[in-house]
Parts: structure tokens; C-alpha cells; sequence
């Protein structure tokens, strides 16, 4: 049906004139609130979709890129490397003379795709997507509308990522960067502190490969933490001294499940690093508040996003071409030693 559906149907429909549909799909301010929800409403029934050869030669630029992010970010556990890693995008995007619209993937209220809807109403030239739920229809949708979108840090897991531009870190690299570490300061009985999904045998996320790149080197006991923030590792360190007691190093898979640890750690006077050692994963600037200062798994976000604002302006200026492979990278961490390991 939808292939057979156009502006024009809808128009007779509804009974109004073929613009108006068309203003009402990119949500003009010339049409009312109900027409316009009248038009999408069958546009939504008949599963309407707009032309993308039509759409791409009518489309102007406008010096704007999009870059969607999860919700989960607004929190501090979730913001803590994420906003230094939008700082960056901000600051590269600059030199490319690009401006930035920051969005959640979905509306809170309507659960509406925003990378829909900024196609839509033609308000960016193209994607960075930092978020790993976005629907495979959403994908489509901005591809089909001639709109190049790059993938960045997270991984994708309703579209298969090699066919994405993707720039991510290299996270079994730092795993295996916090086994050597441990094995080199002579810790032997190591405990691998994550989420539900980095557990082993969860595949295809960021947790999840720093564990199989930690046990890729090392034997180690895993355990899952109710939420990647400091106050449920802090509540997981607390509840299980005893257990812990029999390790002498920990690798957390953030900063913040690093300090909670610590601290809780800290307060049952266990001594850092003597009795044990912890390494984390990130290296946000908090990295240098707790005593000793942490050691932890440097991503680098300034390769990351120098990589993926490359590739996305190559895009827009044609150096993509319909049918090329799409470049795919994962770029490596460093370990940063500092006091507490």
C-alpha cells in the first residue's frame, strides 16, 4: 500500500489541498495542530512514506548536524564521559563549520523518533549517533532520505554495524590493558565488576567485550552490579565484603562503579592498593578526586569523534558514494597508572 500511496491521495483523503498535506508532514507552522495530526494519522494507517529521490533534490542544507543520544546519559553515571565526549563532537564540528541540534533518540512524551522527525522538517544535513537502541527503521528512514549517518562509541543493536560508519574504542583492548596491568603488579585472584549485559556470553555491547578481552588474559570472577553508578556499586562493595575479601583486584567497567567500590572498600579499611588493587574504565576527569587517584582505561574521544566528524563531512561532500563500504573502526584505549594499581 505504500508504495502506491502519494501526497496526492492523501490530499483527496482528507479533502484538503496536496501542499497542505505536505506542510502538515513537515510540521509547518502555516497548519493547524489538528490538520496536522489528521494528515499523519493517515499517513501512519497507510504507511506513507516521502519520496527520497524527491525529497533529496528539494532539500537545502543547513549546517546542522544531529547527534542522538539515550536517555540514560542524563544521569550523572550515564554524563560522566559522555558530556566531555559531546564536548569534544561540539568543539570538532566547529572546524567543520557545522552547528549541533542535541536529542534524545525518542520523545519523552510521544516516544516519536526524533532522527524521524528532524528529516522530516529538513532541520539537519546528517547523524551522529551516540545511543544503542535506535529502531532499524530509523536507520532506514534517514538513509533512504539521502541523510549519512555515523555511528560513535556505542554500539548499534537493532542494525548489524558493518553496515554502518562506526567509530568506536577498542574495548577488549582495554580489558586485556587491566589484565596486564593486574598480572604485572602481581595480583592473581581478580574479580571483573560490570552490568547484567557485560556478564560473560552477552554479546554485542561494550560491557560485554571489556569482560571477554579481561578473560581473554586472565581468569576472574564476574559479578554484576544492579546499575553502572557509583551508589550500586558503592551498596554491591558494602553488602559483599566478605566475598571481595578474597581478591586482590578489581576491574570495574566504568569510573563511577570504580569509586563506589573504593569507597566502600575504604570505609571497611581496606587498604588501596596494598590489600587490593582497582583499575576502571574511561578515565572521566573525576579520575583524579578519590584518594589514591584511580587507575583506569583512557577512551579516547578526541580520536573518536576526530574520526567520525571526518567521515560524516566526507559524506556530505559526496566522498561516500551510494554502494561503498561503509568505513568501520575501532580505535585503541590506553592505560592511565595512577595510585590505585
Amino acid at each position: 500500500m505504500s508504495a502506491k500511496v502519494t501526497i496526492v491521495d492523501l490530499a483527496e483523503m482528507l479533502g484538503i489541498s496536496h501542499s497542505t498535506v505536505s506542510r502538515a508532514l513537515n510540521d509547518s507552522p502555516r497548519v493547524t495542530a489538528e490538520t496536522t495530526r489528521k494528515v499523519k494519522d493517515l499517513a501512519r494507517k497507510l504507511d506513507f512514506e516521502f519520496n527520497a529521490n524527491a525529497r533529496s533534490l528539494s532539500r537545502q542544507k543547513t549546517g546542522i548536524i544531529g547527534v542522538i543520544y539515550t536517555s540514560d546519559m542524563d544521569s550523572f553515571g550515564g554524563s560522566l564521559y559522555t558530556n566531555q565526549l559531546f564536548l569534544e563532537l561540539r568543539h570538532t564540528l566547529e572546524t567543520y563549520d557545522f552547528d549541533t541540534i542535541i536529542l534524545e533518540g525518542y520523545d519523552s512524551r510521544s516516544s516519536a523518533s526524533n532522527i524521524v522527525r528532524l528529516v522530516r522538517q529538513n532541520k539537519v544535513d546528517g547523524f551522529l549517533v551516540v545511543h544503542s537502541k535506535i529502531a532499524k527503521e530509523d536507520y532506514l528512514f534517514a538513509k533512504e532520505n539521502g541523510l549519512p549517518l555515523v555511528q560513535l562509541h556505542l554500539h548499534a543493536a537493532h542494525y548489524p554495524m558493518e553496515q554502518l560508519d562506526h567509530f568506536v574504542c577498542d574495548n577488549r583492548a582495554g580489558g586485556r590493558l587491566a589484565a596486564q596491568r593486574f598480572l604485572a603488579t602481581g595480583c592473581r585472584k581478580l574479580a571483573n565488576i560490570t552490568c547484567s549485559w557485560g556478564l560473560p556470553g552477552k554479546n554485542g555491547n561494550e560491557f560485554s567485550e571489556r569482560t571477554e578481552g579481561f578473560l581473554s588474559i586472565v581468569r576472574a570472577t564476574s559479578f554484576a552490579v544492579d546499575e553502572i553508578t557509583f551508589q550500586a556499586a558503592y551498596r554491591f562493595a558494602r553488602d559483599n565484603r566478605r566475598i571481595l575479601s578474597r581478591f586482590d583486584g578489581l576491574f570495574c567497567h566504568s569510573d563511577l562503579m570504580a569509586f563506589g567500590c573504593l569507597t566502600a572498600l575504604k570505609e571497611a579499611g581496606v587498604k588501596i592498593p596494598a590489600d587490593m588493587k582497582i583499575i576502571g574504565f574511561d578515565d572521566s576527569p573525576a579520575a583524579l578526586l578519590p584518594e589514591p587517584a584511580l587507575t583506569t582505561i583512557h577512551q579516547p574521544k578526541e580520536l573518536l569523534t576526530a574520526a567520525a566528524c571526518k567521515r560524516l563531512s566526507e559524506l556530505l561532500a559526496g566522498g561516500g558514494a551510494a554502494g561503498s563500504p561503509p568505513v568501520c573502526e575501532k580505535i585503541s584505549p590506553e592505560l592511565v597508572v595512577r595510585g590505585s594499581a
